[in-house]
């Protein structure tokens, strides 16, 4: 009913096209283990979405992914062989199974969709020419290579007698593709960031291509999008594409790491896109927020309009990424983003909901929920940041040599951290029900363990507080580790490490934890435990894969033990792990063994390297490695382990 309501929001602001981005989410007969518990939709939902979209002359073309994006699939050991390399997300172009996969997708998902045209994705698949493609790509030429997939998609297509449309950026990096590739090719010029010039609609101009421009709305990182940048975005875009002879304009909304920011609050960008595709000379913003309000809530624009710069405002200084990590890492050295964020976001919160009990719109009434939700949200997130400071402070007075008058005890400053967990507890809640109104089931769990996740961090925290620790000790201090080199940036393609311990063996319980970047693959005492091979994405399926925790309390002895790594980089870069081993005797939990410079390191593999009793005098120790993320310390008496932050960027 959402997709219904979204087609007719469409309908009504003449725009006239509507594409859904499906990855993995369509339910295929060859491959019935694809997309599952993901949220696709039947074949027969697709069918009466587009026949309903066909009574408001709205056409519905998918975006369906054909290289890139892969992840979600990749990630599971059947379809590992298809990736270019293990936690890559980019498929294997030189491999013929690829294209028999491809071929069997694409004949059972074409024939569903109406439309004459058909978007195979292909974008940011960067993967490609890193490892299994290495050698053909030094031979032909990275560019050549991704030409040669995207014709071979393009004849399964055409074979079904469809348009295709491609997303451009892989071309923006090697343009000689345009040569190489079908004239009848739609570009998608993409950008989502505000630019006073966009010089690739100018190239696919002059080389005679069909192309669209496709700007943003901004939601993605944050709650409630930021529609500045947005605005400017569209405006920019949408005019240099009419300008310059595009076909049109599809602004896009992303739902990254599972989509926490809430659909229901991108109908003002996608109006804006609307306005200014139709009217590139007269739609001003100013003007546009009168009309939209009117239309869309039925009046009260300066209300609204209040509303929605006051939640811009407050998007602008809190992405949810950061809302839903560990709250307690050390904090900056000016402390700048707390003390905005502390003096800005309740104040500006409490107006937005004074606003609210104004509101009584005679049109998309539901709407207020969600600007309310948000609301409460940024004002718990301010709340925080107050928290924060103040722990800071009292921290620092209570280290003063001569005394000082402390504004907060540690039991004031203790009750606050419980109200807070309380909070985010009870405002998880009120989002599992928004959420539910316009989305399936699926992925809803991943985003309320995210909330109960700093709930349960904050309890802790409240707990230390209790006692008068009031530190920033949310980071986990165990470092990575990995071969010495003359050259501290050679890239390393592989690397082995070992650590023997002792141990009497009397612990109720034992959990390793590995993190790694690369591909990790951990053995105990001989034994082969598990592997880690996820890399940074987009999805929250695979980000949850990163960190992986294993309980190995019947593979130790009493005596020595052996913890050894084999770690592969298929990238260019530096193989590296982190490794945690706690152990639990009652209810105390204390670290056994992690990575530091004592382990030994090889780049060779000998056999037994991975036995207690194997010879290695000849080994090296290790070096200190930074894997340029941010990441939290375990909590296994809560059964958390570590978490590399969504905003921590892609590291090694």
């Amino acid at each position: 009913e959402n997709v219904r309501k979204i087609i007719r929001f469409l309908a009504s602001m003449k725009m006239n096209v509507y594409m859904p981005y499906l990855e993995d989410l369509f339910p295929f007969r060859s491959y019935p283990d694809i997309g599952r518990e993901r949220g696709l939709y039947s074949v027969q939902q697709w069918r009466e979405l587009q026949a309903y979209a066909d009574s408001f002359y709205v056409q519905i073309i998918p975006i369906f992914q054909t290289l890139g994006h892969y992840e979600n699939l990749l990630i599971r050991d059947k379809y590992r062989f298809l990736a270019e390399y293990p936690g890559g997300a980019s498929l294997q172009v030189n491999n013929e199974a690829t294209y028999a996969f491809l071929e069997k997708v694409i004949d059972e998902i074409v024939p569903v969709f109406k439309s004459v045209y058909f978007h195979i994705g292909a974008d940011e698949s960067w993967d490609v020419g890193k490892h299994a493609t290495a050698a053909l790509t030094r031979r032909n030429g990275l560019g050549s290579v991704h030409a040669a997939h995207y014709r071979r998609v393009y004849d399964m297509l055409k074979k079904h007698g469809k348009k295709v449309m491609m997303y451009g950026d892989i071309i923006l990096k090697h343009p000689e593709i345009l040569t190489e590739i079908p004239d009848d090719i739609i570009m998608f010029d993409w950008h989502y960031y505000p630019r006073q010039e966009y010089p690739s609609v100018e190239l696919f101009r002059k080389a005679g291509r069909a192309f669209i421009v496709s700007p943003g709305i901004h939601n993605w990182r944050r709650f409630f999008p930021n529609i500045t940048d947005a605005l400017a975005n569209i405006r920019t875009l949408t005019v240099q594409g009419y300008k310059n002879g595009a076909l049109g304009s599809i602004t896009s909304n992303w739902g990254d790491y599972g989509g926490m920011n809430l659909r229901e609050l991108n109908y003002y960008g996608n109006a804006f896109s609307g306005a200014v595709s139709w009217n590139v000379r007269q739609t001003g913003e100013a003007d546009f927020n009168r009309r939209f309000f009117d239309f869309f809530l039925g009046g009260n624009a300066p209300l609204y309009g209040a509303v929605y710069a006051l939640l811009n405002d407050m998007s602008d200084r809190a992405e949810w990424l950061s809302m839903v990590s560990q709250p307690f890492y050390p904090l900056a050295g000016d402390k700048i983003n707390e003390l905005r964020r502390a003096s800005a976001l309740p104040r500006q919160a409490e107006d937005v909901l004074a606003l609210l009990k104004k509101a009584h719109p005679p049109r998309n009434g539901d709407h207020v929920a969600y600007l309310d939700f948000s609301a409460r949200l940024y004002r718990w997130y301010g709340r925080l940041a107050r928290l924060k400071l103040d722990m800071y402070d009292y921290g620092r007075d209570k280290d003063f040599i001569l005394p000082v008058s402390a504004l907060y005890s540690p039991e004031e400053l203790s009750a606050r951290a419980r109200a807070l967990a309380a909070e985010v507890e009870a405002l998880s809640g009120e989002y599992a029900v928004l959420w539910k109104k316009t989305n399936l089931p699926h992925n809803l769990q991943r985003m309320t363990a995210l909330w109960e996740r700093v709930a349960v961090n904050l309890r802790v925290k409240a707990d230390e507080l209790q006692k008068g620790d009031a530190s920033f000790n949310g980071q986990l201090t165990t470092p990575f580790i990995g071969l010495p080199t003359d050259d501290p940036k050679q890239a390393v393609p592989v690397l082995y490490l070992r650590k023997t311990f002792m141990t009497d063996n009397r612990a109720d319980e034992a959990r390793i934890q590995l993190i790694s970047g690369s591909h990790a693959r951990l053995y105990v005492n001989g034994r082969f435990v598990g592997e880690v091979f996820a890399r940074k994405t987009l999805s929250a399926l695979v980000e949850n894969e990163r960190v992986k925790e294993w309980d190995i309390s019947s593979l130790l002895k009493s005596g020595p033990n052996l913890i050894a790594l084999e770690v592969r980089n298929y990238t260019g870069k530096r193989a590296m792990a982190n490794v945690l081993l706690s152990a639990r005797d009652g209810k105390q939990w204390q670290n056994l063994v992690a990575t530091d410079r004592y382990w030994l390191v090889a780049d060779r593999k000998q056999p037994g390297w991975e036995k207690v009793d194997f010879d290695d005098s000849a080994w090296l120790n290790a070096v200190i490695e930074n894997p340029g993320w941010l990441i939290s310390k375990p909590l296994p008496a809560h059964g958390l382990p570590s978490r590399i932050e969504f905003f921590s960027g892609y590291g090694h």
